[in-house]
């Protein structure tokens, strides 16, 4: 079971209890600062790409100029931070032997752009353990197999992500976590 949250002030903290906070990256804590229509449009052009005749070589090279220019859009734009207020609140409440981490499907060959993600938003990369599944296993995998042993140092332990799959396996694999479904509205739309 998980509980849905718009914001990191939804999520009920015990400070007399050291807490553990497993939080994914990318639209959990940070979101692409590009209008979704703009992606949606792209993601069906891409597929629409792929049904294209490939003898038809003008209409692929239209198709490569439109994936050049979304390719370009990304790159001008950054990361914005999905809940700052919210997530600093949590921060705040949190006991002082707590720890906040990050856990992604991202590669850990990202590991330095992910830290400068991180710092577009307003938070000192360096100072979080991020951890990376690189979509090899899922995330309740990766908690039971590969973080058992910080799990066990901690009274309680939290697990925010915007995926209902992850949720889901950490949800199978480390059932004593508590989970939460964080969901962006303008972005979902």
């Amino acid at each position: 079971m998980f509980t849905t949250i718009k914001s990191f002030d939804q999520i009920y903290i015990d400070n007399t209890k050291k807490t553990l906070i497993i939080c994914d990256i990318d639209d959990t804590i940070l979101t692409l600062d590009v209008p979704y229509d703009k992606i949606n449009n792209f993601i069906k052009s891409d597929i629409e790409r792929q049904l294209i005749d490939k003898n038809n070589k003008q209409e692929i090279y239209r198709r490569y100029k439109e994936y050049k220019t979304y390719y370009k859009l990304i790159n001008r734009h950054s990361y914005k931070h999905t809940d700052k207020t919210g997530f600093q609140n949590m921060e705040k409440k949190i006991h002082p032997e707590s720890r906040i981490c990050f856990l992604t499907a991202r590669s850990v060959k990202y590991h330095v752009k992910t830290i400068e993600d991180l710092n577009i938003i307003g938070l000192e990369g360096k100072k979080y353990n991020i951890n990376y599944t690189e979509n090899i296993v899922t995330k309740g995998e990766f908690i039971k197999n590969f973080m058992s042993d910080e799990v066990e140092e901690y009274e309680d332990i939290i697990f925010i992500d915007d995926n209902h799959n992850f949720i889901s396996s950490v949800i199978a694999h480390v059932p004593k976590i508590r989970c939460y479904k964080f969901t962006i509205d303008d972005y979902m739309n």
